[in-house]
This record gives structure tokens, C-alpha cells and sequence, in this order.
């Protein structure tokens, strides 16, 4: 198969984002099931894409491709290689658009680590949002943020289940790089925004997670004030027994990820009759609770697992690279707001911190400021 001419001249630290933008053009998740019962609506098992470090994550892509996936989640687990799982969500799951569960390991002793940083810089080099909402929940490890308007971050390394939630809006560039040499593990989930605030200014908050009322479920708080869709994003981390979590009434979609749990699975319940469905280690389940109250996880080992609740937006998703917008004139203004620069210089990751600043301050110099005040002290 010829390789698309976008990827023939796209330059090397563009890759990880233009893989992504990709991926988020196609339909990314494997169905495994399309279930008659309406609890289980649908289940898919994500791709495995061999990134960070690449080597070994051919291997682990091969045994996947092979039927042996519980080995290579074994040797995942044991340190080789790692996962770039990429679930684009269909309309239904409305307001998520996205989900990925990141899992790498750098090493400074990996012989073949700085070929690898040629092809594929360790993280993602300044790309363009508008449009939506993007949740970066770090489970191991840390990222380092920078970005068109002049503001850096560093979040996750050493603090522990920070979360970054970004709203893109009317539209920004930002990098996101791994910190440090160590494992890495995160979710990132795009939050479409409701239309009347696509184009608002942007905002960047970290969060800790919250207890969630029971031992070993954390939720991710929304921003405080910050307009958007109403969502829960809890993480759940159990010991083998049931753990009865409750539902938002008005959160008509409901998606299960499993991480961790049982050969089998996780077994996932509500109180109707009939209400039961398995979803195996690494797929991702939307039900259809039928108004229920709760529901229940089960597994006979520990279990891992994000359960994202949501009420729909009930407007059109037009998504297009790294861009969600209501309409294709949306995505068209979008693209021609960036080539003109209105959301800020693109710049290279490679640039030291002065670099950086000196190269957004003079940007916005040129065109006239029009960041919003105060955005750039935060």
C-alpha cells in the first residue's frame, strides 16, 4: 500500500499528531460486538499503535495481531513496550468524542531510544484545538505543557492523578511532552463543547482528583465556572467484590473502560432485569442503563476501570484532525483561522523555554494582541 502523500511530506515531528488527526478522521475502535439486548449498545476493542518505545511495541502489536493479547498485556505489564489506544467514539456517545489510554516506557539505556526520537519526538509537538474540551488524566508519570499564548505547565510528575483539563474554544496551539524516563501511563478524552461555546476564549486548569464516596473511586472535577457539558469522569480501582456506583439521571450516555481486571473481564450491572454485560481488559463499552439508579462492577481480581457518564449535546459533530466543530463551514473557518495565525505561531518543541516565549511574544506582536488578558500570567 503507497503511503499518502500528506505523510510523505510531513515533517518528522509532526508524525505523532498527524497519526493522531488521522485516527480521529477514521473509525478507530474494532467492533466486537453490536448487541440486540439494549443494555450492551456496543463494545469495541481499540487498536494497539506500537509508539513510545517502538521497538518493543511492534512485538506486543504482533502477538496482538497473532490472538495473544493476554501475553502481551503480560509483558506490558512487565515492562516491554507499551500502548497508544486510540477509541474514536461514534455520535451516540455525545458529548465524548474521543478517548486514548496511553501506556509507555522510556529508558536512558535503550540502545535504539535516539533513532526513535528522530522519527518520533516523545510526546506531541505544537498542534492546533478548536472547538471542544481536551481531559489529560495522568495515572503514572507527567507531561509538560506549552503553548501559543505563553503559558507553561508541568502537571502529573510527582503530584500524582493530576488532570489537565484544556478548553480549546475559539482556538489555540499546544505541545504536550512526556516528563521524565520513567513509566507513563494516561486518558485523554475530548468533551465536545456545546455550540454556543465553540468559539469562547480558551482556559487551562489542573486538577487533583476528588474522593468519590466509596474507598478506591476518584472522580475528575469540572473546572469551577467553566461552561459545557455535563459529564462525570470517575476512575475506579477495587478489590474482587462488587462496588455499586450511582447514576446522574439526565447522563444518558454511559462509557465502561476496563484496564485492569479479571481474564474474563469486568462483569457491569444495573438493577433491571436482564442488565448484565461482560467488557474484557482493554475494550470500551457503551450502555444503555435504561434510567437505572446505579450500577454495579464485579471481578474476581482487582479491577481498573473508567466510567464516563454524560448528557448528549444533540447537535452535529463535524470532526476533522484536531478540530470538532457543528458544521463543515466550522471546520473551514477553523482551518483558515490557524494558517493566518489567529490562534498563535506554531513552534518547535526543540526550542528552549526563552525561545519559546520570545517566539509567541513576537508573534502576537506582529498581528496585534489579541490573547485574552491575564491568559499568559496564569
Amino acid at each position: 500500500m503507497r503511503c499518502p502523500p500528506v505523510l510523505l511530506r510531513c515533517p518528522p515531528v509532526l508524525l505523532p499528531v498527524l497519526l493522531l488527526g488521522l485516527l480521529a478522521a477514521l473509525p478507530c475502535c474494532t467492533p466486537l460486538l453490536l448487541s440486540p439486548q439494549p443494555f450492551l449498545a456496543s463494545l469495541s476493542a481499540p487498536p494497539r499503535l506500537p509508539v513510545w518505545p517502538v521497538f518493543p511495541g511492534v512485538v506486543l502489536s504482533a502477538l496482538d495481531l497473532l490472538g495473544q493479547g493476554p501475553l502481551a498485556r503480560r509483558l506490558e505489564d512487565e515492562g516491554v513496550g507499551g500502548r497508544v489506544a486510540p477509541m474514536q467514539l461514534p455520535p451516540e456517545a455525545s458529548p465524548f468524542v474521543l478517548l486514548v489510554h496511553h501506556r509507555h516506557r522510556f529508558n536512558s539505556r535503550q540502545p535504539v531510544r535516539p533513532l526513535s526520537r528522530l522519527l518520533l519526538p516523545e510526546g506531541f509537538p505544537a498542534h492546533p484545538h478548536r472547538g471542544f474540551e481536551t481531559v489529560t488524566m495522568c495515572l503514572r508519570g507527567g507531561m509538560v505543557h506549552r503553548d501559543s499564548l505563553g503559558l507553561k505547565q508541568s502537571y502529573g510528575e510527582g503530584r500524582g492523578g493530576d488532570t489537565q483539563w484544556l478548553t480549546a474554544g475559539g482556538g489555540l496551539l499546544h505541545e504536550e511532552m512526556w516528563n521524565g524516563d520513567e513509566e507513563q501511563e494516561l486518558y485523554q478524552l475530548w468533551v465536545d463543547l456545546p455550540a454556543k461555546s465553540k468559539l469562547d476564549p480558551p482556559s487551562l486548569s489542573v486538577l487533583s482528583p476528588r474522593p468519590a464516596g466509596q474507598p478506591g473511586v476518584e472522580e475528575v472535577p469540572r473546572p469551577p465556572g467553566q461552561p459545557g457539558a455535563s459529564v462525570s469522569i470517575r476512575h475506579v480501582s477495587t478489590d474482587p467484590k462488587p462496588t455499586t456506583l450511582p447514576l446522574d439521571p439526565s447522563h444518558e450516555t454511559v462509557l465502561v473502560y476496563v484496564r485492569r481486571g479479571s481474564a474474563a473481564g469486568v462483569s457491569v450491572s444495573s438493577p433491571a432485569p436482564g442488565a448484565s454485560a461482560f467488557v474484557p481488559v482493554h475494550s470500551c463499552a457503551q450502555l444503555n442503563p435504561r434510567a437505572a439508579a446505579s450500577l454495579t462492577f464485579s471481578s474476581d481480581k482487582p479491577c481498573d476501570l473508567l466510567l464516563l457518564t454524560g448528557r448528549p449535546l444533540n447537535q452535529p459533530v463535524v470532526a476533522s484532525g484536531s478540530f470538532v466543530m457543528d458544521s463543515q463551514q466550522g471546520i473551514d473557518d477553523a482551518v483558515r483561522d490557524y494558517q493566518a495565525g489567529r490562534m498563535g505561531p506554531a513552534f518547535d518543541h526543540k526550542l528552549s523555554d526563552e525561545e519559546w516565549r520570545e517566539a509567541v511574544e513576537r508573534h502576537w506582536r506582529a498581528v496585534g494582541d489579541t490573547r485574552e488578558e491575564g491568559w499568559a500570567k496564569q
